[in-house]
């Protein structure tokens, strides 16, 4: 009962206090919001774990049985890097399985992006839908309900395939990491990812040693054949 709360724990209740305040004063409730001044604690997230090929492999092989529901989840996250509110949110509108792409609308930054779908990913939606109509989810229970939460089938999965502490975000993260590693540049990464600035897309820069050297290889192929036209400004001068 005496431990500290965290300083992203800080920043979470006061996010949530702005938010009321906020609706109070849209609904002429209160004069102000006075969450509006408080400053937030500025908390470096370092957190960035994406799945190895063999992890992911078995974290697809634990979405059986009971877990099915959680396959197409798991394999729409690691092959378009959306996010699981965007993925839970999904209607089958926002599913162009002729031009394989998907549009995400409701997105963390407000942008709605448009997001290609690998073709195997593509046949197996084509599967799924099942004449189902358009304002449908994608992704709901039998009776079409939308899933409240997936996380219990998400831990079991995870603690089958011998992952325990991953968490649903780091599909994203996997996604990401794939892109980078593939030689994908930066800001396509950031294009597919919908980050609104570069800066959240360089975390992933790391992943890709081999860019610099690349441009380091540029620039000496450069000199290399400026040398004719340098001698030659060497003997004139």
């Amino acid at each position: 009962g005496q431990r500290l709360m965290s300083k992203s724990g800080v920043n979470r209740e006061l996010a949530m206090l702005s938010a009321f305040f906020g609706w109070a004063w849209r609904n002429d409730l209160v004069p102000a919001n006075p969450c509006e001044r408080v400053k937030l604690f500025p908390v470096r997230n370092r957190r960035l774990c994406p799945l190895t090929e063999e992890q992911a492999a078995a974290l697809m092989a634990a979405c059986t049985g009971r877990r099915r529901h959680l396959y197409p989840i798991v394999l729409m996250a690691i092959s378009t890097g959306m996010r699981r509110g965007e993925l839970l949110r999904l209607r089958w509108a926002d599913v162009n399985l002729e031009a394989g792409t998907v549009w995400a609308l409701e997105t963390k930054n407000g942008e709605a992006r448009d997001v290609p779908l690998l073709p195997s990913l593509a046949a197996y939606l084509r599967k799924a839908r099942a004449g189902a109509p358009n304002e449908a989810l994608v992704f709901r229970h039998s009776d079409g309900n939308p899933f409240r939460s997936v996380a219990s089938s998400w831990r079991a999965a995870c603690a089958e395939a011998g992952i325990p502490h991953a968490h649903l975000h780091d599909l994203r993260h996997t996604f990401a990491s794939a892109l980078v590693m593939a030689g994908i540049d930066l800001n396509t990464v950031r294009e597919l990812m919908g980050h609104k600035t570069i800066t959240m897309t360089l975390r992933y820069a790391h992943l890709a040693p081999q860019h610099k050297q690349a441009a380091v290889d540029k620039l000496a192929a450069f000199w290399d054949n400026q040398k004719p036209s340098l001698a030659k400004k060497v003997v004139h001068s």
